[in-house]
């Protein structure tokens, strides 16, 4: 099922601006998933790719409990990603035709385009029906970002009402992050945060000072070369200092008489 999209080609399963499900290593990909493009953050790295949701879920129901792909139920405790580039903080690239990375693991994750369904594309039955929120200003910081935001609560309901919840991932909305991540990008219409990530939170009506983006300089991760052993300077012996050349030897009629002056 094809997802359309208005984002640029990330190289991540997008083809002429659309998502399109893949079947990579043990084909447990089937056609009733619908791709979603995201970037995960995590401390060691940051991974650009593709996770999957159920056509009539969110991204963030899936990162909330799981999906089913051919009629097996996935993704409980760890997020699949496919098609997917590794971004390290030293400035190299590792390429990976899949991974699964431990949701406990996860800062947050900043959907680039399919997390939503769109309505048209559901049947009457199948359209959630959503309780009315009002929008929360927020600052969130987790080392080493900062995120400025929109969170949502019911309402009556403040902040300290939400972080409450039962839930693992706390959805936000124009969102601004910095400094930029790794890849480069630093504003994101979604994303989900891990709150037991989250160092401090509060809310905050201030603008975000930020950098402009840069971006990466990449360089693929090659393997080390052995060291070769470092060569050692060639010393010359030293020769033993000449005699000079101006002394002449005290001739023995001369010693001789100082010794007959002395006695």
């Amino acid at each position: 099922m094809d997802v359309e999209s208005s984002g640029d080609n990330h190289g991540n399963g997008w083809s002429d601006g659309c998502l399109t499900a893949v079947d990579v290593g043990d084909g447990w990909i089937d056609a009733g998933l619908t791709p979603v493009n995201v970037v995960v953050c995590i401390l060691e790295c940051t991974l650009s790719g593709t996770t999957y949701r159920m056509h009539q879920h969110r991204l963030l129901d899936v990162l909330h409990s799981s999906l089913v792909a051919n009629s097996h139920r996935l993704g409980k405790e760890f997020v699949p990603l496919t098609d997917v580039d590794l971004f390290f903080c030293s400035g190299e690239k590792e390429r990976l035709e899949s991974t699964h990375v431990n949701k406990w693991s996860i800062l947050f994750v900043a959907e680039r385009s399919g997390g939503q369904p769109s309505a048209s594309s559901l049947a009457e039955t199948e359209r959630p029906s959503f309780r009315p929120k009002r929008a929360l200003s927020a600052r969130v910081r987790i080392p080493p970002y900062d995120l400025v935001g929109k969170m949502h609560a019911d309402p009556g309901l403040a902040l300290v009402h939400v972080l409450d919840g039962g839930e693992m991932f706390l959805p936000m909305t124009d969102v601004i992050i910095t400094p930029p991540l790794l890849t480069g990008e630093w504003q994101f219409s979604f994303v989900a945060v891990n709150k037991h990530q989250i160092a401090r939170i509060e809310e905050w009506s201030g603008v975000p000072q930020i950098s402009a983006p840069v971006a990466p300089t990449v360089r693929h991760r090659k393997s080390k070369a052995a060291k070769q052993p470092k060569k050692r300077a060639r010393t010359r012996a030293k020769s033993p200092s000449p005699l000079p050349t101006n002394s002449k030897p005290e001739s023995p009629g001369a010693s001789q008489g100082s010794q007959t002056d002395a006695d």
